[in-house]
């Protein structure tokens, strides 16, 4: 308080207070309120996901699937993005030769 009235001249603060005794009220907007429901969907969302820890045999067998074909797709991916690497850094390595 008195760093405040030291600083700005003044007894008060500039702008609005939210907080202390002679705090004023805040409006609740409509964006406040749609981001406070989104917020409620993704808890909701959230704790329904973690309240069935397990996964049954077909959802099992896709998620394996899964993942097998992106550890079959991502080793040839990287081979192809090594061989434009060293293809590009051939070409000024031999100029030089």
């Amino acid at each position: 308080m008195w760093l405040s009235r030291i600083l700005f001249g003044s007894r008060s603060t500039p702008g609005l207070q939210w907080t202390g005794k002679h705090r004023r009220v805040r409006k609740f907007t409509k964006s406040m309120e749609m981001n406070r429901a989104k917020e409620a969907v993704m808890v909701a969302r959230v704790e329904n996901v973690l309240s069935r820890t397990y996964l049954s045999v077909a959802e099992e067998e896709c998620q394996t699937l899964a993942k097998e074909r992106r550890a079959e797709y991502i080793p040839k991916w990287r081979r192809k993005k090594l061989l434009k690497w060293k293809k590009r850094e051939q070409t000024p390595f031999q100029i030089f030769k």
